[in-house]
């Protein structure tokens, strides 16, 4: 009989089936508080992981240790994590996640890393596609994205933020090889605060699990946060165009258009955003709407062009 009959080790509730022919015992993430005891079926394991099926077909030991008469194993992976993998196994629909959860990341990464190690490649596959779905990899679709949580903070009445949280994502990435959604979480990131009250005068409450970051992601939002503004430094736009027809007020009024914007940019550390609405929001308004209808188409084309190259520039501009 193994020592796993202290208090402290306690048999899963579901995951415990009389008929099993294995017994897995793992600790509990929280330290000293005792393992959890799963006894299942080696079909079960060896049928969706080639990992297990190895792992059963090694010779036995001269001694088998057990568990209520069922051969006992002792896993390194830890008991939450390892409840996750086998309720999957046993229920497939266990696995249905929510699109556009915030959480996804968090609650998924143990199980995500499990199906690694142990080669279960349908789920690996199935929480990849979500994460990288929920992620916007083009601009059109950063846009929909910030579109559809507009309309939600309108319906709200300025409500929360619905924003994607980008810490736990860029952290599952990396140790997971999601490369693809990381140019968008760490913009994403880098328009945050790490003090909410910053945004509390605005409506808007963007929360990231600054506590996930490392040096290294400190690192990459610093320099990119020069970078960025370094790209809102220049104005992009020459006016007058060619065929303006009041080009000494079409000159005064774009470079005063281009100042505001700059300020905006860094006060929301948002250029994509700016560059988009704000501009979109002011063409038309006093002291702006003085300029010429070439000129305004003009700047128009060039801060699509800025946008487009900031976006495909992302990867470049946090080191990724």
């Amino acid at each position: 009989m193994a020592s796993s009959d202290s208090n402290s080790n306690e048999r899963h509730a579901s995951l415990y089936f009389p008929d099993g022919d294995i017994v897995l015992f793992a600790r509990l993430k929280a330290a000293d508080s005792g393992h959890t005891i799963f006894r299942v079926h080696r079909f079960m394991l060896s049928h969706h992981s080639v990992v297990f099926k190895d792992m059963f077909s090694l010779p036995p030991e001269t001694t088998v240790e057990t568990y209520d008469n069922a051969p006992l194993v002792h896993m390194r992976d830890a008991a939450e994590d390892l409840e996750s993998l086998l309720s999957v196994l046993y229920n497939p629909a266990e696995l249905l996640l929510k699109r556009h959860d915030s959480e996804t990341p968090t609650k998924c990464r143990g199980l995500l890393e499990l199906s690694i190690k142990y080669q279960i490649d349908p789920i690996r596959e199935c929480i990849v596609a979500q994460i990288e779905d929920d992620w916007p990899m083009t601009l059109a679709q950063w846009d929909s994205m910030n579109s559809y949580v507009d309309l939600l903070i309108d319906q709200r009445d300025g409500g929360e933020d619905h924003f994607l949280e980008p810490a736990a994502a860029i952290q599952v990435a990396k140790a997971c090889n999601i490369p693809r959604i990381l140019p968008a979480a760490y913009y994403h990131l880098s328009r945050f605060y790490p003090s909410e009250e910053h945004f509390e005068d605005r409506g808007i409450f963007r929360l990231a699990k600054w506590e996930l970051l490392v040096a290294d992601d400190l690192m990459r939002l610093m320099k990119a946060r020069d970078h960025l503004e370094g790209t809102m430094r220049w104005q992009p736009w020459r006016i007058p165009s060619p065929n303006c027809a009041s080009s000494t007020i079409c000159s005064k009024r774009a470079t005063e258009l281009w100042t505001e914007i700059r300020y905006q940019s860094q006060a929301s550390r948002d250029p994509l955003d700016v560059l988009r609405d704000f501009l979109k929001e002011n063409l038309n308004r006093s002291p702006f709407n003085e300029i010429c209808d070439e000129c305004s188409d003009l700047i128009e084309v060039r801060s699509k062009k800025l946008r487009e190259t900031i976006w495909n520039d992302l990867g470049d501009t946090f080191y990724l």
